[in-house]
């Protein structure tokens, strides 16, 4: 397949617990660019007909190895339409250490990472199974163990509209270089 002429796409990654509206907000913000691609994570998973790792915690090797078959996915098909001047919107569970894992696959290509933040309140009130115990949990991991890399936004109150005009106004705030060394000092200011 031939390159296209003109500059390839940028690509988007919306990231949060579930119930931050990953989803909404990445399908939104694909819509609101002049030609874009939606990817969701989850829906890529779905293609595994049989022989799906069941989730477990602490996660099985089986189960990781998925995972980042998911991510390389989304990331293969991304390049894909970027290479054809498409703007690319990925919606993923990207939390914790699978931030640093997706970014790792992702290199060299620039991303803009947007972290959907809500509050505990906020994910509980969105999740149809999320209790406020879990949805704690949750927004706890996000705080404390996801590195702060890209552009956070809390959306506790804020419409997917005001979210999507958000991130567009903030995209300097969102991108992350490949050679961008806060890559590795995040790790250690989410440890902290």
């Amino acid at each position: 397949m031939s390159e296209t002429d003109g500059p390839a796409g940028r690509i988007f990654v919306v990231t949060g617990a579930p119930s931050s509206g990953k989803t909404s907000t990445g399908r939104a913000l694909a819509e609101a660019l002049p030609k874009a691609v939606f990817i969701d994570g989850p829906t890529l998973e779905q293609f595994v007909v049989t022989g799906q790792a069941q989730m477990e915690e602490p996660p099985s090797v089986e189960q990781i190895e998925q995972v980042l078959l998911r991510y390389a996915a989304a990331l293969t098909l991304a390049d894909v339409y970027r290479t054809g001047g498409f703007d690319v919107v990925i919606a993923d569970d990207l939390i914790d250490e699978r931030l640093e894992d997706f970014l790792e696959l992702a290199d060299p290509e620039p991303i803009h990472l947007v972290v959907l933040h809500p509050s505990a309140e906020t994910l509980a009130e969105r999740g149809d199974r999320l209790d406020i115990g879990t949805a704690t949990g949750l927004h706890n991991l996000i705080e404390h163990h996801t590195p702060r890399i890209g552009l956070w936004i809390d959306n506790s109150v804020t419409t997917v509209p005001m979210t999507v005009l958000t991130i567009l106004r903030g995209l300097d705030d969102a991108l992350i270089e490949p050679a961008d060394d806060s890559r590795e000092n995040a790790d250690t200011d989410a440890a902290d």
